[in-house]
């Protein structure tokens, strides 16, 4: 999070010094509260007066299910291209392909 922070604080800078700004990010908190449950809508067409959902993201832990049996966790993939980013491209204006990797706790069960 503190190198997207970095970036988006310092356009344009790369590679090492773009890691010492994200080094000297100050983050004030330790949790970050999470959609379980993201939905994209978008007008369809230019006469649409009401939105239509086009996809969703879904972010489940661990659980048990009614029968005691385990129910996996569920992590759906993002990719996110930020205005800097080539849009031919899955890379970032680093070069590099950036990655976030976000979990659950038990306290969000």
């Amino acid at each position: 999070m503190a190198k997207f922070i970095a970036q988006i604080k310092h356009p344009g800078t790369t590679g090492n010094t773009l890691q010492v700004h994200a080094d000297d990010t100050l983050i004030p908190f330790r949790t970050v509260s999470a959609f379980h449950k993201i939905k994209f809508s978008s007008f369809t067409s230019p006469n649409s007066k009401k939105p239509e959902i086009v996809d969703a993201v879904h972010v489940r832990p661990e659980q048990q299910d009614s029968s005691g049996r385990t129910v996996p966790s569920r992590f759906d993939t993002v990719l996110v291209r930020s205005k800097d980013s080539d849009p031919k491209s899955m890379h970032g204006p680093n070069g590099k392909s950036d990655r976030i990797q976000m979990t659950l706790d038990q306290q969000a069960n």
